[in-house]
């Protein structure tokens, strides 16, 4: 019948990532899926959630063409419990959606990065970094303050103000202690 609305959502399957596979920080993978729509499928977003999918607040994409598959580099988002949703509109605006069917993992490492009293260290706590990573860490002491110590894995690198991770391969730690400049008076 001519005018007749079109009240059929769309019928959306997520067919990778489905839950279980482990995918490194800044990898490639292709996040595919099947949409159809009794008219057409009009658009598609693609979502992240990091919480087992209680929400999915990072958007991926949104409102792509329906070809099936999106080239998704992976984000530093480090989580065991991740989970991709797709969500197909058709041009009346019905909508559906699918969801990993269980969490699978984006894997790195993190880099525990802390300061004494007395000065920072910046970037400054839990850094996700992806396999191979070198990040940058910079020491300020506050003024009236000298660095006294950078220790990297525990061991000191010296009284650095810089330090540069080799390609990193495990969690790190880097702790910088710092110390009141002294003056000697003739």
């Amino acid at each position: 019948i001519v005018g007749t609305p079109d009240t059929t959502p769309p019928v959306v399957s997520l067919t990778s990532p489905a839950g279980g596979e482990s995918w490194p920080a800044g990898s490639a993978h292709n996040i595919t899926w099947t949409a159809t729509d009794n008219v057409t499928v009009a658009s598609v977003d693609l979502a992240l959630s990091t919480d087992g999918g209680a929400t999915f607040p990072t958007a991926i994409a949104t409102g792509i063409a329906n070809s099936g598959t999106y080239a998704w580099t992976v984000p530093l988002a480090l989580s065991s419990t991740a989970r991709v949703r797709v969500f197909a509109r058709d041009g009346s605006g019905n909508v559906a959606s699918d969801s990993s069917h269980t969490n699978f993992a984006i894997t790195g490492f993190n880099v525990v990065a802390s300061a004494g009293a007395n000065g920072s260290i910046s970037p400054s706590g839990t850094i996700g970094v992806a396999a191979g990573a070198t990040p940058t860490f910079t020491i300020t002491p506050a003024t009236g303050y000298h660095v006294a110590d950078v220790l990297v894995n525990g061991v000191s690198v010296g009284a650095v103000t810089s330090y540069t991770f080799a390609p990193i391969a495990a969690n790190q730690t880097i702790a910088a202690s710092f110390a009141i400049n002294t003056y000697t008076l003739t």
